[in-house]
């Protein structure tokens, strides 16, 4: 079984839909599962699908009963994300697969490096040694899509927290998830000047991308200053039973 923390509108399904296995999609949001349920309700093809409306910090799923977790862009939006990483490892089976990806602390500056080295250099060293990346306020509000909204409510914001790989990598294994591999992408990023030259450029823009993407993902140290943060792990025996006293570094962390 596969389970989808946050699956929105099932797009992991949608690549998972030749595939003889389990896909249980889980979102905190009724119109997500709804949606969801709703592209799926007439399918006919090998893939089984259940949609459970739930809380990731609290997985309405049986101990040891999953074999994968994708968890995409997810965690940056909880004031406790340790509570979730141990509901996965609960949850998984050992030797399941944990798939995670979020923005990464160690973000790509949006200058060009000539104008500022020394944050390119912090960045790439950081990803490995968290200690060195400069102080960040833990979270920034982020504004919700009107069109997801109850009807009546003018505006609501959902936390963004940032995440150090090296500093994740310390909370999943006192969970009891031991990472296989850590590395980033999207470059550039998405809101540098750069991005927006690439995109004008439209179809051949894109292409562009995808070149510039190759070659940082796979130069040493540059490779470390993606925008986004993926991290596959496994589930071991060992693990703390609960989460201990600050290993998440969010005041709302016991």
């Amino acid at each position: 079984a596969l389970l989808d923390i946050g699956c929105g509108s099932a797009l992991v399904a949608n690549r998972l839909r030749d595939r003889a296995a389990h896909y249980v999609g889980l979102d905190v949001g009724a119109h997500h599962i709804a949606s969801a349920a709703s592209r799926y309700a007439d399918y006919d093809g090998p893939l089984r699908t259940s949609f459970v409306r739930g809380d990731g910090e609290r997985l309405p799923i049986a101990d040891a009963s999953v074999d994968v977790v994708v968890f995409t862009e997810v965690i940056e939006h909880l004031l406790q994300p340790e509570l979730a990483v141990w509901e996965i490892a609960r949850v998984l089976r050992p030797g399941g697969v944990l798939v995670m990806t979020t923005n990464n602390a160690s973000e790509m500056p949006l200058r060009f490096p000539l104008f500022d080295p020394g944050a390119f250099i912090e960045k790439a060293i950081g990803f490995r040694h968290d200690g060195v990346i400069s102080h960040r306020p833990w979270v920034w509000p982020e504004p919700v899509s009107a069109h997801v909204l109850d009807e009546g409510v003018v505006a609501a914001w959902v936390p963004h927290t940032w995440h150090k790989q090296a500093e994740t990598r310390r909370m999943f294994a006192a969970a009891g998830l031991s990472t296989i591999t850590a590395t980033t992408f999207e470059f550039p990023p998405p809101q540098s000047r750069s991005a927006a030259w690439f995109d004008r450029r439209g179809k051949l823009g894109r292409r562009m991308v995808d070149g510039v993407e190759a070659v940082c993902s796979n130069v040493p140290l540059l490779n470390r200053l993606g925008c986004h943060l993926m991290m596959v792990a496994t589930r071991t025996d060992g693990g703390s039973p609960t989460p201990p006293a600050g290993i998440w570094p969010g005041p709302f962390s016991r």
